[in-house]
């Protein structure tokens, strides 16, 4: 076969795998601005805003349907509030080092989550609402103010990370809490 024959077939197979390749770098772009992430929400799988100095979160988020990550770690953000579930699509959400007191129940609602960080808050209550979500792998609880994990963790049966250091827990809970999920790697140093 003649160099020229070979440059043309090696050119027409660019072309045939190229728009494979276009739509999942597309797929990957992170927006980091919620200005422009509204001009086409629909198109936003993820949007990163950390270190905006965010004092609430913006609800205005709902409108991006098909976002699967979502950052807002280092903000100023003092709860989620029940308008997340509406955000189906997501698999990551990223809310540490924040102010967060509060975790919406409707947090349960996000029946696609796999991985969920609310490390370095102020939470002392764990949000029961996470009991019920049976999708999630990675949950990271760092640096708050649990004392105590209720028993209906047992229903995360898909936990397969969960970071409960720097929490204020008493040496027995830690044995249970091991005990209520076996199939999970705890951090709790």
């Amino acid at each position: 076969m003649n160099l020229f024959v070979k440059h043309v077939l090696a050119f027409l197979l660019m072309l045939a795998i190229a728009p494979a390749h276009w739509g999942k770098a597309q797929e990957l772009k992170t927006f980091t601005s919620l200005k422009e992430a509204l001009k086409d929400p629909l198109a936003v799988k993820k949007l990163t805003l950390e270190g905006k100095k965010l004092r609430k979160f913006p609800k205005v988020i709902i409108k991006c349907k098909n976002l699967e990550e979502l950052n807002l770690n280092n903000n100023w953000i003092d709860s989620i509030p029940r308008e997340i579930s509406k955000l189906v699509n997501l698999k990551k959400l990223h809310v540490s080092k924040n102010r967060l007191v509060h975790v919406s129940f409707a947090i349960n609602g996000l029946q696609k989550l796999v991985f969920l960080n609310l490390g370095n808050n102020r939470l002392r209550k764990f949000p029961i609402g996470l009991c019920n979500m049976n999708k999630l792998e990675e949950l990271y609880l760092w640096k708050n103010y649990f004392k105590n994990i209720p028993k209906a963790i047992k229903g995360m049966s898909s936990m397969r990370y969960m970071d409960l250091s720097q929490n204020p827990i008493p040496y027995r809970q830690k044995f249970i809490i091991q005990k209520y999920l076996p199939r999970a790697e705890i951090n709790f140093w």
